[in-house]
């Protein structure tokens, strides 16, 4: 009897034995489910044991085993659920950065006709034609202001401020709209700056005191301008490589188109129908330009959040991304404008002047204006061709300095029509380099992926340049002459080119005749 009775298992000890044997299958799951209710009572019992009488002495289920087994089993079926969810997200954060760092270093199956980012290209041109081609026609709405319409009520330095609050809200706005993008899209941020941007023009022609011009033509066209410009200019290089500053340079030659084709154009028609007029149908041509534009507008990626602080969409501003290389670019950034832009519009506005001032016939400034705009295009499209083969920041480099050059030198002496012209037309072939160029080279350093929070960044170093850079000009010219205005232009660009070539030699680790 005593060894039969050893031989026989109790049913507890059995229950254990089939318990544990079940639970080395590995099916934990299940053993979840078959221990949520002891785990349950367990859990009541404690809080009112005369629910459940002796639970934790005895284990009235003796299938489930012993107290001490519940508990080591409920523990290990935690203990393996909290695993597996930390190896699941692990997993899926290494996904989402092999992701990523893949898209990076991933370049689009092709460079040519099949890319579809040439569409983006051609959204760009047309927001570059009436974006820039209207601000460079502010300075015949700003004759007409002060000769006729607000004669006597301000003077050439305080209406200049219009065109400069429009050209710089357009530039240094770009920083503040990349929390923009992220939230709704390339696309929907082009939407608003196609509805009020014409919308500005239009509100212009109705102003009736010199504050509404301002508040209209000035603020509110350069801070809707920057809505469609900031969030295209930087869309051809997401798209291409080899072939990233051509499609750039094309891009950003609507700038020079506009200004040839717009400003004949406004000038004929503000004498035919008015300028109020004038300015409404300005608008509505730019508007359906721009929903053109919109429609094209194509993007691979919106911009990643800010890696500093939280990575919340409204970051605007980027610590991780301040490099010595992008240090270096955002002081050529700052300096540029109060040389290499304020050439740009100088030319441009100043031209008449200095044409009579000369001898010349102020007809021949306007002639010079579309041969420097013309020129301006083509240099655009050229200097992408050849960035792409000599090096980027070799042709910024080249073209930076160059532009100081002719201006320091030949326009100092231009002194009859035939040199006034040869300027204009080397002028027009560096000046395109900074606009044309600057998205190609800050996507080289901060990679193709930062380029919208890069570029933003960059633009909004020009802010005090393009503000105050051509009313400084205009200043200098007044008090001190052409020598004045004409070598401060010239100086401030060669400072920028001694920037661009410290980064040059930075970029290719002080190699003379790299390709960077």
């Amino acid at each position: 009897m005593m060894a039969d009775n050893q031989k026989v298992d109790r049913p507890d000890q059995k229950s254990s034995k089939d318990s544990q044997s079940t639970r080395n299958s590995g099916d934990l799951e299940d053993d979840q489910k078959t221990f949520q209710c002891t785990e349950d009572i367990i859990e009541e019992e404690q809080h009112n044991p005369e629910h459940y009488p002796g639970v934790l002495e005895y284990a009235p289920f003796p299938a489930l085993g012993s107290l001490e087994e519940i508990t080591q089993t409920l523990s290990r079926v935690r203990s393996n659920q909290t695993q597996k969810s930390e190896k699941n997200n692990a997993f899926t954060v290494d996904y989402i950065k092999e992701d990523v760092n893949a898209f990076k270093q991933e370049a689009y199956h092709t460079d040519g006709i099949r890319n579809p980012g040439w569409l983006t290209v051609l959204s760009c041109f047309l927001v570059n034609f009436f974006v820039f081609g209207s601000t460079f026609s502010w300075g015949i709405y700003q004759k007409l202001y002060i000769s006729e319409v607000y004669a006597g009520q301000t003077s050439l330095l305080k209406i200049a401020f219009v065109g400069t609050s429009a050209s710089a809200l357009l530039l240094a706005l770009g920083m503040f709209i990349t929390p923009v993008i992220q939230k709704i899209g390339f696309r929907g941020t082009m939407a608003i700056g196609t509805v009020f941007s014409p919308l500005a023009l239009i509100l212009a022609s109705f102003a009736t005191e010199l504050w509404h011009v301002y508040l209209s033509q000035g603020v509110l066209f350069g801070l809707a301008s920057a809505f469609v410009f900031s969030p295209s200019v930087t869309l051809p290089s997401q798209w291409f490589t080899s072939r990233r500053a051509l499609a750039t340079g094309i891009a950003v030659s609507g700038s020079g188109v506009g200004g040839v084709c717009l400003s004949p154009m406004i000038q004929k028609l503000i004498l035919t129908i008015g300028f109020r007029n004038t300015l409404r149908v300005q608008g509505a041509f730019g508007f359906g330009l721009l929903c053109i534009s919109t429609a094209l507008a194509t993007s691979r990626y919106r911009p990643p959040p800010s890696s500093n602080g939280k990575n919340k969409w409204y970051h605007v501003y980027d610590a991780s991304l301040l490099s010595r290389r992008f240090v270096l670019l955002l002081c050529f950034s700052f300096f540029v404008p109060f040389g290499y832009v304020v050439m740009s519009k100088a030319p441009f506005f100043l031209a008449p002047s200095y044409c009579e001032y000369i001898g010349l016939d102020t007809s021949t400034g306007a002639v010079m204006i579309s041969v420097m705009s013309a020129a301006n295009a083509i240099c655009r499209i050229a200097l992408g061709y050849l960035a792409d083969r000599t090096g980027r920041f070799n042709t910024m480099f080249v073209c930076t300095f160059l532009a100081g050059v002719f201006t320091m030198v030949i326009w100092e002496f231009a002194k009859s029509y035939a040199l006034f012209a040869v300027y204009c037309v080397l002028y027009g072939l560096t000046a395109g380099g900074f606009v044309s160029l600057l998205p190609v080279t800050c996507a080289d350093i901060v990679g193709v992926e930062n380029i919208q929070r890069g570029l933003g960044m960059a633009y909004m170093t020009t802010v005090i340049g393009n503000l105050l850079g051509t009313p400084i000009i205009g200043l200098l010219q007044s008090t001190f002459g052409w020598t004045a205005a004409i070598q401060f232009a010239g100086s401030m660009s060669i400072i920028s080119a001694f920037f661009m070539i410290i980064l040059r030699m930075s970029m290719s680790k002080g190699k003379l005749l790299a390709k960077v």
